[in-house]
């Protein structure tokens, strides 16, 4: 293959790269909820991911003009180069955005594990209530045909104040074991959201650079254009 067919290969592959990333941009962003924390860090992550494709893709329409180019394509690169740099202000813009947005996420997620722990403790203290209500025998047997998958030993038990001991204790434990579990599941998704950050943040911030690094050097490709 000559440069002359190599360089209009490279043009058109970076034409067709961009072109799916801007079908991959429309996707992400429509339809549109700004309001929503999780789906503005969810569409950054999802935008800075893209990035390699569309540098990839300036680069290869770029790098196939060193040849000389019809004045529409000499256009079509004044669009690109200054689209390159709305993408690098953008993606600059992105790094505070998604500091917001992942700490309302991280704060709504603290919400949500207070207020399940919290009906937990509710649920508990209805139960232990209930259970100090208890008297007889028959009173008893009712409390534990209303609580579901209690052991056999505890509705087995004949006697009133061995099923009212054991019964706390299951009480007891069962809700540590769940405050446990929420509060395990709780750091395991704060760990995964500064993971995520991070790698988005530092991502954006990257590719904005490179974006507007980028912009200044298709200006020069397209001065040198214009001059053949």
């Amino acid at each position: 293959m000559d440069q002359f067919h190599l360089s209009r290969l490279s043009r058109f592959s970076g034409y067709g790269l961009l072109i799916l990333s801007l079908f991959d941009i429309f996707n992400i962003l429509i339809p549109i909820r700004l309001i929503d924390p999780l789906w503005q860090f969810q569409a950054m992550g999802q935008l800075v991911d893209r990035a390699p494709i569309i540098i990839v893709g300036v680069f290869l329409v770029f790098y196939g003009s060193r040849n000389k180019m019809a004045k529409w394509e000499i256009f079509f690169l004044k669009i690109i180069c200054w689209g390159t740099l709305l993408a690098g202000i953008g993606y600059l813009l992105f790094v505070p955005l998604g500091v917001f947005s992942s700490l309302q996420i991280d704060r709504s997620t603290d919400n949500q594990v207070k207020q399940q722990i919290a009906q937990n403790i509710t649920q508990i203290e209805s139960i232990k209530g209930r259970l100090e209500a208890v008297n007889t025998e028959a009173q008893m047997q009712a409390l534990l045909n209303r609580i579901q998958g209690l052991p056999p030993e505890i509705r087995e038990s004949q006697q009133l104040g061995e099923s009212k001991k054991r019964l706390t204790d299951l009480i007891t434990k069962s809700g540590e074991r769940l405050r446990n579990q929420l509060k395990q599941t709780y750091f395991q998704r704060r760990l995964q959201l500064l993971k995520q950050s991070i790698q988005w943040n530092l991502g954006s911030l990257i590719s904005g650079v490179l974006f507007i690094v980028i912009w200044r050097i298709t200006q020069q490709a397209i001065s040198i254009q214009m001059r053949k």
